[in-house]
């Protein structure tokens, strides 16, 4: 089976958890605080603050901020559920936008009319290892005095116009689940220039605890989101090689690019000039004749690990019935959740393998298709 993603995990991080296990420093050791400024050094930014997943990262970025019930949240509707989630969490209303199905991130002109004096945050997606378009959310966000938490759990390395995601707004959310461009397991760090959010966050990972005179002091009710010891070290091997990694996800995406361009039952990623992808996923839009969910099946047989997309949070009962959402507003974000689909892209991918999977890809198109 050709696996739809593959963690590159270098064999020197075996001895370095030996070496932690031995320790008996499971949590609160130097390598949390090592892989933090490694994150922070790589991508620009003054603090990073690591935590046992993305989806904590944007939990305690909105606790942070103070987002409460009465507050409104705006993000895409094309987006995994946890952004959504979080929102939802600390008792806020998310405000769905619907999406460019170009780029499959929130559609920048559908922005301004949805704000209001409830509105306290503005979540850009940086879907699939693409960046949104920045430039407009952050003068939106100026101009209306709201604040912007980047989720930018697929983004981590991708850039916006030479500056890299995650650094644009006041907090910048990224994941390290085994899906994403570097893994910990499971993990999350998030990123500002905001020394006052850094410590808040900082205390709410860790119980809302800090210590005073040699005393422990609970200052806020904070929650456990810590990362452990071997979850960082697994990171830090792998930050050494993430340029190599990006670079051979880039090259990977050209020889899809190469082999499905010319087709029109599938459409390939666009990346407009603004962006930098980095592809931590490879996902193609299918003509709206083609039972997407036959391919998916027809590729597993070929032994080809597919899946869709990611999920439109209007479509989720529990959101549906809640906010009375309206799939006419959410149109684009409905053909991305029906019609695409997410091909294999790893580093250890051959280009053998990625021509096998692109030929059957358009076999099973032509096949589906008549």
């Amino acid at each position: 089976m050709i696996k739809l993603t593959d963690p590159c995990i270098p064999s020197e991080v075996y001895e370095d958890i030996k070496k932690i296990l031995q320790s008996g420093l499971l949590v609160h050791g130097k390598m949390v605080e090592l892989f933090e400024k490694s994150v922070a050094a790589c991508i620009g930014a003054r603090w990073a603050i690591a935590v046992n997943s993305g989806t904590s990262a944007l939990h305690l970025s909105l606790l942070a901020l103070g987002v409460q019930k009465g507050d409104e949240v705006i993000t895409s509707d094309f987006t995994f559920p946890a952004t959504v989630n979080v929102i939802e969490a600390v008792g806020a209303k998310p405000v769905l936008i619907d999406i460019n199905l170009a780029t499959f991130n929130l559609n920048v002109d559908l922005i301004k009319s949805k704000i209001t004096k409830k509105t306290k945050v503005i979540i850009p997606v940086h879907l699939f290892g693409q960046s949104a378009d920045m430039e407009p959310i952050l003068e939106m966000a100026k101009q209306f005095r709201v604040a912007v938490v980047e989720d930018a759990a697929c983004a981590f390395g991708a850039k916006y116009k030479g500056r890299t995601c995650g650094t644009f707004g006041d907090l910048g959310c990224f994941s390290f689940h085994p899906k994403k461009i570097i893994t910990t397991g499971e993990g999350g760090i998030v990123l500002t220039d905001n020394f006052s959010l850094a410590q808040t966050i900082r205390l709410l990972r860790n119980h809302g605890m800090t210590y005073k005179n040699g005393r422990v002091k609970f200052i806020l009710p904070g929650l456990n989101n810590r990362l452990n010891e071997i979850q960082a070290a697994l990171g830090i091997r792998q930050m050494k090689n993430l340029q190599k990694i990006i670079k051979k996800r880039r090259q990977i995406a050209k020889w899809y690019d190469a082999s499905l361009a010319e087709s029109p039952l599938v459409r390939i990623p666009s990346s407009p000039k603004y962006a930098t992808h980095i592809y931590q996923a490879y996902v193609v839009l299918l003509n709206k004749k083609i039972k997407r969910d036959s391919v998916l099946k027809a590729l597993k047989l070929k032994g080809i690990e597919a899946g869709i997309g990611t999920y439109s949070v209007h479509q989720i009962e529990y959101y549906k019935k809640k906010y009375r959402l309206v799939a006419d507003l959410f149109k684009q974000s409905r053909e991305a959740l029906t019609q695409s689909v997410s091909l294999p892209i790893h580093p250890n991918l051959t280009k053998a393998e990625v021509s096998f999977v692109a030929k059957s890809l358009l076999s099973v198109l032509k096949k589906t298709h008549l």
